[in-house]
């Protein structure tokens, strides 16, 4: 399963990916280097598994990933699902095999690394299980300046990448904190390690796993969402039979254009997830419709037709005027 993280949040589940190396866990072949997962996510759906936005502030990395997966998060309701805590603090076991490139010193517990370009570690990692899934986290302590011979510093770590650019780049992203989630469908007994060239200060080194069985109980209490066959780009409709009273929760961005209609009444749309449309739904059978209107789509329109229509009557004034 492709977990997305930016920062400390899980953003969503990816079902069908491209990848010419192995895949994540969870993803089968379906035609050549696209893969698919049956066990992610869904665009809509239903729940009602519900955690405070004040009570999700509260919580630390990786606690705070774990709620995504715990239930909505939204701004006023009361939390009714106690957060499981599906990924846990684990101390990695691993030893260094080989490496190329690469100078490795450690001062004062922390890393310090000298790479030519694309200079390479190699660890051996000895106790994780199939079907864990293995998080880290590092701080990059320096900062390279920006020239021909020091470029933006990379690490990629068994084909996940991190950047902080160079210091000063006209695009300065400032990304000091490093995040990986790393899978695959065998046990992961190996981490490649691949840095460009540059040195590299490394310490706050933080290792987390979570297992994949465990996802599997995220969709348990969800209620499905049906979309009508017949759906047109800026307007979705569907039926959804909710178990409790809860939420109705999608993976489309926040916006004040959206018109929101559950069984022909209008519903007040609420940023849920931190970024994303959702809106209050009780339980029962209900049929959703979901429309994107522009905002100051008719103000512009009415405007357009003003300005068209005045171009209109200068034509008319000054072919008359040439009379």
């Amino acid at each position: 399963m492709v977990i997305i993280l930016i920062k400390t949040q899980f953003i969503h589940l990816v079902k069908y990916i491209y990848t010419i190396s192995t895949p994540p866990i969870g993803y089968t072949r379906v035609s050549k280097n696209i893969y698919r997962n049956n066990n992610v996510l869904p665009v809509f759906y239903g729940t009602s598994n519900i955690i405070n936005l004040n009570d999700y502030k509260t919580l630390e990395y990786p606690n705070n990933i774990s709620a995504f997966l715990s239930g909505v998060i939204t701004p006023d309701e009361k939390t009714t699902k106690d957060i499981d805590f599906a990924i846990e603090k684990f101390p990695l076991e691993e030893e260094l095999i080989y490496t190329k490139r690469v100078t490795i010193k450690n001062k004062d517990n922390k890393l310090v690394i000298k790479s030519k370009d694309n200079g390479y570690i190699n660890l051996k990692v000895n106790n994780l299980n199939k079907g864990d899934i293995l998080i880290i986290k590092l701080k990059l302590l320096n900062q390279e300046k920006c020239s021909q011979t020091s470029p933006d510093q990379r690490i990629t770590i068994n084909n996940v990448s991190n950047v902080l650019t160079c210091n000063k780049t006209f695009y300065e992203n400032n990304n000091k904190t490093f995040h990986y989630v790393i899978s695959s469908n065998n046990k992961i007994d190996l981490l490649h390690i691949v840095f460009n060239k540059g040195i590299y200060k490394i310490g706050n080194i933080e290792t987390y796993k979570l297992n994949y069985n465990s996802l599997n109980k995220v969709k348990e209490n969800q209620s499905k969402f049906i979309p009508k066959s017949k759906n047109i780009d800026n307007k979705i409709e569907g039926n959804i039979n909710m178990k409790e009273d809860g939420y109705f929760v999608t993976s489309i961005p926040f916006d004040k254009g959206f018109k929101i209609n559950v069984d022909n009444k209008e519903r007040k749309p609420i940023k849920i997830n931190k970024a994303f449309l959702g809106f209050k739904l009780e339980k029962g059978k209900h049929n959703i419709s979901i429309e994107y209107i522009a905002p100051y789509q008719k103000a512009g329109l009415i405007l357009s037709i003003i300005g068209l229509g005045g171009i209109i009557i200068l034509l008319i004034h000054d072919k008359i005027k040439s009379k």
